[in-house]
């Protein structure tokens, strides 16, 4: 018989074996040496004769609405089965669950996931999303170089003025309400982030992520702040942002919910109590933010 349980933070340390076994990449050695959740995350785990048998993860992160009025979501992640219990629709019923808490919390309007395997969340009433054609940004820069650096490699006012060209940028739907603190959207994650690569110059940043441009924010000539989010061929990327950071040549091009790196792509469930998407068809997802 399967139960379902939402976890204390005492009790998390029950999972980290099996998101080790599901993803070895990068829990394994969380698992074997941290002995704790490397950021906070709502943990809901499936047991089967007393085992743990599988999970999901709410994180809990703000975003901006058209208004430019912070929002909260439970962004879905670290979804995992144990591989002796799948096909059973273990997934499944954990999403389920976890939706009809979310019903119950007053202040989460929406659940956001990334993945490839869409038949399981499309199941349970996730779907996906399209950006309407719009242009997000348009940015004229003065002749610079291009200085590709993991977060480690930048100066305290460098990531500062990252950080400060970002939260002047208009309050698009969408728009994550980034901290400085160490949770999972925030900016020392950002910066700690091994697969990320930055460039700064003058008013203007970029974010690449595994050699992907994932993120571009600029402070205009006349001061005006905008936000440019790609999801095309890395090539393609570096030649936009090229042309936008060193030849002064204006920059337009609509944002993706697609992600090139991994074939995954945003899907979401709207609350009954909200029904946010519906209202907002708009809102947009940063691939940097990916959880």
């Amino acid at each position: 018989m399967l139960t379902i349980k939402k976890l204390t933070w005492e009790e998390q340390p029950q999972i980290l074996p099996l998101l080790g076994r599901c993803f070895p990449d990068h829990w394994e050695q969380l698992a074997q040496k941290e002995q704790k959740m490397p950021f906070d995350e709502i943990s809901f785990a499936a047991f089967e004769h007393g085992e743990i048998a599988g999970h999901c993860g709410v994180m809990i992160y703000e975003v901006c609405g058209r208004d430019g009025i912070p929002r909260t979501m439970g962004g879905i992640a670290s979804v995992a089965v144990d591989p002796r219990c799948r096909n059973r629709g273990i997934a499944a019923a954990l999403c389920r669950h976890v939706a009809d808490w979310a019903e119950n919390e007053p202040e989460i309007i929406s659940l956001p996931l990334y993945t490839g395997l869409f038949r399981v969340y499309e199941s349970v009433s996730w779907h996906k999303i399209e950006i309407p054609e719009a242009q997000f940004a348009r940015s004229r820069r003065e002749t610079a170089p291009l200085n590709w650096r993991k977060g480690g490699e930048l100066s305290d006012t460098e990531k500062s003025r990252i950080a400060e060209i970002y939260a002047a940028m208009p309050a698009f739907p969408g728009k994550v309400i980034r901290k400085s603190g160490t949770g999972f959207h925030g900016w020392n994650r950002i910066f700690g982030e091994p697969d990320f690569t930055f460039a700064v110059t003058g008013g203007q940043y970029a974010v690449k992520v595994s050699g992907t441009l994932a993120e571009t924010g600029f402070r205009s000539l006349n001061g005006a702040a905008g936000f440019v989010e790609a999801a095309v061929g890395p090539n393609g990327c570096d030649m936009l942002l090229e042309k936008s950071m060193t030849a002064g040549a204006a920059l337009e091009y609509s944002p993706s919910v697609n992600d090139p790196m991994h074939g995954e792509r945003v899907l979401v469930r709207d609350l009954k109590k909200r029904e946010f998407h519906r209202k907002n068809p708009d809102m947009f997802f940063s691939l940097v933010d990916k959880f």
